[in-house]
């Protein structure tokens, strides 16, 4: 999101049905679609991302929307009312296959340090996550936002970090974390978990009630658009 924390954000995970159109399906993406959503007003900016760590059934591409409204309810039906208008306009691709679709609300503080901003992008990790003992979510909440985050900043392998909750009602964890790297990202998670993570563990600083449900390492495709 280069330098930028936005109030609320929706996530578009997708899949190609046909492999072989692969440079049409990007084409449209990029030069059609994306441009029909911004045009709309139903977003500010949009970024596209490719899978680094591709496992089977997982996503291929990501697109993440910055939204300029945390009303997300009404984003979501402007988003459904605007997707029907392109269907019948034949404007979206029909080997799109789309996996999931979320929507965040953007909550404690903006994680930033100096190189926020300033550093490219190449990728994110993306941790989707839940609190397993319920009953203790301030603790969860605090561990986060002023231990688990100030932690993987100061590895140097990310340079802005975002955490998110989720629309009410909606599938899957209720937490989501986006950490930006300046790095290839794969590389970036695997030096974290090589040379990192198991100091952490001995040092007592990593949670035993999060529950992660879902996680992801995507790189960046082309620029994002406004």
């Amino acid at each position: 999101m280069d330098g930028r924390h936005p109030e609320a954000i929706r996530i578009a995970a997708t899949s190609l049905t046909d492999p072989a159109r692969v440079a049409e399906f990007n084409r449209w993406y990029d030069t059609v679609h994306l441009p029909d959503i911004l045009a709309a007003r139903v977003a500010t900016h949009a970024t596209r991302f490719e899978n680094a760590d591709p496992q089977p059934d997982e996503p291929t591409y990501l697109a993440l929307y910055e939204l300029g409204s945390s009303n997300l309810e009404a984003v979501d039906a402007a988003f459904a009312q605007l997707v029907g208008r392109l269907r019948e306009q034949g404007r979206m691709y029909d080997a799109l296959h789309i996996l999931r679709r979320s929507m965040w609300k953007r909550i404690g503080g903006r994680f930033s340090i100096e190189r926020t901003g300033r550093a490219g992008t190449a990728g994110i990790f993306i941790i989707e996550s839940s609190c397993s003992a319920p009953e203790q979510e301030p603790r969860f909440n605090d561990w986060y936002d002023h231990t688990h985050i100030p932690d993987l900043l100061e590895t140097g392998l990310f340079h802005a970090a975002h955490r998110f909750v989720a629309r009410s009602g909606q599938a899957g964890g209720k937490y989501l974390a986006i950490y930006e790297t300046a790095t290839d990202p794969l590389e970036a998670v695997n030096q974290f978990s090589r040379s990192h993570r198991p100091r952490l563990k001995a040092a007592g600083r990593l949670s035993d009630i999060i529950d992660i449900t879902w996680r992801g390492i995507y790189r960046r495709l082309g620029a994002t658009r406004s």
